[in-house]
């Protein structure tokens, strides 16, 4: 083989193993790139099935207070000795149960805890337990709903801003 033959062929060897080489590195390059984006798109997605699992928590934790506070600001209005707004007749019996089975649904929030929902509100969530489970003595009926209604409408509102703050969502 002449040497200007072998010249060419090492010369074509050269090219084949340089473009080879390149193929190889654009190759990996494009394989760590794409691991990358599978890894974020993962994280992504995992993130935003928690933010909704966060934003139904808050959402069931707050119509359950709602639900209570209303049924409680009722309740109250019917035992208090003046000012009636209530009809004598009308029963509070809906109101009362309404108030057990958003209790009931608080209790359950309340003991998933920090779990899902910030340590605030859970903290939250426990003081008006709290409140709700206390027997005052030498007080009038009405009073007890009263302090029951206030502790309930005061956790609504830090359930609220703790949302805000959690989901970080701006009003």
């Amino acid at each position: 083989m002449s040497s200007e033959n072998s010249l060419i062929l090492l010369g074509a060897l050269i090219g084949f193993l340089a473009s080879l080489l390149t193929t190889i590195v654009t190759h990996l390059l494009q394989t760590g790139r794409d691991e990358k984006d599978r890894k974020w798109k993962s994280e992504q997605e995992i993130s935003s099935r928690w933010w909704e699992r966060k934003a139904t928590a808050y959402g069931n934790i707050i119509n359950s207070l709602v639900d209570m506070t209303n049924s409680l600001g009722i309740w109250l209005e019917s035992e208090l000795p003046f000012d009636r707004e209530l009809d004598q007749d009308e029963d509070v019996t809906p109101y009362i149960k309404v108030y057990r089975e958003s209790r009931g649904r608080i209790e359950k929030a309340e003991i998933e805890g920090a779990y899902i929902i910030s340590e605030n509100a859970a903290l939250a969530l426990k003081k008006l337990l709290k409140e709700l489970n206390v027997e005052y003595e030498n007080v009038q009926f009405w009073e007890t709903l009263n302090n029951r209604y206030a502790a309930s409408r005061d956790c609504l509102q830090i359930i609220r801003d703790e949302a805000h703050k959690d989901l970080r969502i701006s009003i």
